[in-house]
């Protein structure tokens, strides 16, 4: 199991951290989706996916995944178009993991905002110390991210903010930064040997997944 620097993290950590996350539907006008357990899968496309811990407790939690199963803990956006499509590429590649998904919005890329930073940091460290991860799927996607254009463009799309198009090279570019930033700052050396960064990427009507180091 892969060291962590979690410190004793415990389940109501867990439950806090995510409620730093429970508004983000409002920042789409989604407030009136329903919420996902992380022992669920995301949403279908054209419903935004907010994953919630308090949709279960941690007795189920550690059942579901634990029991020496080994898990990829997958980070992404919970934006309508991406999250479901990004669920299913990890499990077809991961045909012998189980996949533990954390959707809010931004995925993986809450460096701009100290308080998200810590909260998804809780989250990872605690699966990290928890569970036997074998990888971590950090993810981000372009085409304007609603979460990194509230973190870090005050409401602005990236692509708007960057002046170039949607999916542009140079928006692709700023999203693996982004992405490489927070991976950075949640997760220490030895951890982000086990993490693979994902854009997820779309280029027209195809959505492809970017592994970059």
């Amino acid at each position: 199991m892969i060291k962590t620097t979690g410190n004793g993290l415990d389940w109501p950590k867990v439950l806090k951290a995510s409620q730093h996350f429970g508004a983000d539907l409002y920042l789409v006008s989604a407030s009136a989706t329903p919420k996902v357990s992380p022992l669920a899968a995301p949403w279908m496309p054209g419903r935004y996916s907010l994953t919630d811990f308090s949709l279960t407790d941690e007795p189920a939690f550690l059942k579901h995944y634990g029991g020496g199963r080994e898990v990829a803990l997958l980070v992404g956006c919970m934006d309508q178009r991406f999250a479901r499509p990004l669920y299913n590429w990890a499990v077809d590649t991961n045909p012998r993991l189980f996949i533990l998904p954390v959707f809010v919005a931004a995925g993986i890329c809450q460096s701009g905002d100290p308080n998200r930073l810590q909260a998804m940091r809780v989250i990872a460290q605690y699966c990290l110390e928890k569970l036997n991860v074998k990888k971590v799927i950090a993810s981000g996607h372009n085409c304007g991210c609603g979460g990194v254009a509230h973190i870090m463009f005050k409401g602005q799309k990236v692509y708007e903010a960057l002046k170039c198009a949607a999916g542009d090279k140079k928006e692709n570019t700023y999203m693996q930064n982004a992405i490489s930033v927070s991976v950075n700052e949640i997760f220490d050396r030895q951890q982000r040997r086990i993490v693979q960064k994902v854009l997820v990427a779309q280029s027209g009507e195809k959505i492809n997944f970017v592994t970059f180091r």
